[in-house]
Formats: structure tokens, sequence, C-alpha cells
């Protein structure tokens, strides 16, 4: 599966696609998600245009589809997990 969505339903949605290990099409990120790289773990558009040729590219080819939804889920176990967001708080605290 494939979510594409552009900029203002980015803030809401995008730790749910990638809670859901969805690959990821959007705008390009205007803050900084920690070790959430481009190309890795999201493909960014920045016109329509763009948008509808990766959107196209994403739906042909399974591979690429996989592998970034493999990667969300390895992203998701590792930083967003209920366990590892209370860890990271709890360190913050101590600081």
């Amino acid at each position: 599966m494939i979510s594409i969505f552009p900029l203002p339903s980015i803030g809401a949605k995008l730790d749910e696609y990638v809670t859901t290990y969805k690959a990821i099409v959007t705008e390009p990120l205007f803050y900084e998600a920690p070790y959430f790289t481009e190309r890795i773990y999201y493909l960014p558009f920045r016109n329509i245009e763009q948008c509808i040729e990766i959107g196209d590219d994403m739906m042909s080819d399974e591979s690429r589809r996989r592998n970034i939804r493999k990667n969300n889920h390895q992203y998701y176990m590792k930083y967003l997990r209920l366990d590892r967001l209370g860890k990271g708080t709890l360190q913050i605290l101590e600081q």
C-alpha cells in the first residue's frame, strides 16, 4: 500500500503511516524527525507532476514499495513503539 498526502495532513498522518508500515509519498518535511531519512522512509514530491510520477513508479515497482514499507516497520520498532517513546522521554527528563 502507498500513502500519498499533501503537507497540511503531514503532522496528523505521518506517524500513523509509519506505524502501519506504508510506503509514503509526501511533500518535503519542514521539521526534523530523528533518523527519518528521505528516500529511505519516504519519497518526497515538490509539485503535482512529481507526485503523479512517483506514485505511478511506486505502484509499478513492488520491490521498492516493499523496501520502504520494511524500512518504516524497522523505524517504528526502533523509535515509535510506546516502550521506546517512554524510554526516550525519560532520558530527556533525566538530562
